[in-house]
This record gives C-alpha cells, structure tokens and sequence, in this order.
C-alpha cells in the first residue's frame, strides 16, 4: 500500500530553511584554511671595526744612553700620533735597539705596511764645531733641509737595521737585559749586500760605511728611507732589496706580496710565523720586530753637531674579501 505524504507551505519552507543553513556551514568550512604568523623585530646591520694600536719601546742602549733614561717607558699610538725618541747628543759608538708591537684591537685581522713619508725626512748642519770645519768643507747651516738640498751627513752615517728577533729582556718585562749581539734574522729590506733572507742569523759590528763583509751590510737612514742610492727621485731595480725605501709609494708591506702577515688573526700556523706571536695571550697575531740604530765608532768629525728627522707611519688593512692587500693604497 502506498503512503502519501501532504507537503504543506509551511513544511516546504523548513525544508528549505534546512538546506540553507547546511549550506551555510558548509560555506563556513571552506574558508578556515591552515596560517600563522612570527615576527623579529628590531634587525640591526652593524658595521665591523678595524683598530690597530702600535707600541715601541727602547729594549737596550749603551751605557751613555741608559744613563739618560730612556729606556723602557713603552708608547702605544692609537689614534693620535706621537712623537717620540728625540735623542741628542749622539756620538760615534752610541746604539739603541728600538722594539715595536703592532696588535689588532678590534676583532678584524689585517695586512701591515710600513711607510716613511718623504717630506717628514730633513737633515741639517746644526751648530758647526772647529773640529768639523776642518774634516767638512760643506758645513753651511740653513736648518733643517730636504735631503737632496742638505749639507748636512749624520743621515749618510747614522746606521738602520731591521731585525724580527731578539733574545734580550725589556725593560718592561723584568730587569733588563742583552744587547746588539741578541738581535737574529735581519731582513733583507735593511741588508745592502744582499737579497738573501733572511740576511743574517746574528748581529755583527760594522765598518764605518755599514758593511760587515761582502754579504752582509746595515742600511744608514738616508738609504732606509730612499733606497740604495739614497735619492727620493730615482727607482730602484726590482730585484734591488732595499727597493725605494720605506718613503716609497708602497711602503714595506710585511711579508711581501705573496704572503703577508696577517695581524690579528687567531690561525695557529699564522701566530707561529717569523715575527709573529702572542705575547698577550688573546689567541690572536701579533707582529713584533726590532730597528738598531747605530753611530759606528769609526765615524769621524764631519757629523758634528749633525741633526736627522723622519717618521714611521703604519698602515693597516682588513684580510677578509680582500685578494690584494695594497687596495687601499698608502
């Protein structure tokens, strides 16, 4: 038997109603797809450092110059520059060796060239002795001069040798101790007889002229700072091992171009190098080495009352993404 079902108006609209809220939730369904969210908040981009602080201190002297204190009492120049080993009163025979510690600050290692600016260096005559009138016919005083223009040639005697090791005590470290005879490996840079590096294992006493012997000869300032010829204006061959001088353009970047030192940097094989080391115990390269000046006792009456003046600047540049250390120029 079949049913029969009566739809009324009133059914017909709940059914309807039904559907439409079914339809409804399903369209409330659809829309609650899957999302998150995070945030940083207060990025920041800082630019590194690059800080290099230079220390020198005179380790040993002769008795002559020990007496006038100027030993010890190291320097350090970060930031400012500073003037310093005024020293007077030099005669033949007077020598003091000069150490000097370059050391990063900042967490950035960097190569090192050392330079001497040209017109910082002058000579003069100064006052002129009888003695001295007498041994140099060229004895006018016109105060301090350019090198090509001077009569003056305490800078033609005045010897300059750069050394990367000495087994002395500094004052700074204890009670003083050794002298010239403690300086080892002496740079090439420095040696006029020649290229060999390094040049020497130990100190030798020179002749008036700075020659040891046919392998070995010590600079004097005129050369250090100009080369061989001891001329600003003229360049040196490039198997020359003085090359121009520190008063070059380039400077002496340290280690040559085909391996620099790197100061600052916390690489074991690169603290162990010649020069190098860690005297602060902070885990990163520092570069250490040693300037002898020296009067020989065989000069004679010509530099009395002589005066020579120059600088040593250094300059110092970042390792990282850096494929030539000269970049950055002097």
């Amino acid at each position: 038997m079949t049913e029969r079902y009566k739809l009324s108006r009133r059914k017909a609209l709940a059914g309807l109603g039904t559907i439409g809220v079914a339809g409804a939730g399903a369209g409330l369904g659809t829309s609650a797809l899957f999302s998150d969210e995070e945030e940083f908040e207060n990025n920041q981009l800082t630019a590194g450092t690059l800080d290099m602080a230079v220390t020198a201190e005179v380790v040993a002297a002769n008795e002559y110059w020990k007496n006038q204190e100027i030993l010890g009492n190291p320097v350090t120049a970060d930031g400012d520059v500073l003037q310093k080993f005024q020293l007077h009163d030099v005669k033949p025979g007077d020598w003091a060796i000069i150490c000097f510690t370059v050391d990063s600050v900042a967490d950035n290692p960097f190569y090192l060239t050392i330079h001497g600016d040209a017109d910082e260096y002058k000579e003069k005559e100064g006052k002129t002795t009888e003695p001295e009138k007498d041994a140099d016919s060229t004895w006018v005083d016109d105060g301090w001069e350019w090198v090509n223009a001077t009569n003056a040639e305490l800078g033609d005697k005045l010897l300059v040798s750069y050394w990367e090791q000495w087994d002395g005590t500094a004052p700074s470290e204890g009670t003083q101790s050794g002298g010239k005879t403690e300086l080892g490996r002496m740079d090439n840079i420095t040696n006029t007889e020649s290229n060999a590096y390094p040049s020497a294992s130990s100190y030798s006493e020179p002749g008036e002229d700075g020659v040891v012997n046919s392998g070995l000869g010590y600079t004097d300032a005129r050369e250090f700072y100009f080369g061989n010829d001891q001329n600003p204006n003229t360049s040196e061959p490039d198997n020359d091992p003085l090359g121009n001088g520190i008063a070059s353009g380039d400077g002496i970047l340290v280690g040559g171009t085909s391996d620099p030192v790197q100061v600052g940097s916390t690489d074991p094989n690169e603290i162990s190098r010649p020069r190098m080391g860690d005297p602060d115990n902070d885990s990163e390269a520092e570069l250490t080495f040693y300037l002898l000046l020296e009067l020989p006792s065989e000069v004679g009456n010509e530099i009395q009352g002589d005066g020579v003046k120059g600088n040593l600047r250094f300059s110092a540049e970042q390792v990282r993404n850096n494929d030539d250390p000269r970049s950055g120029g002097s």
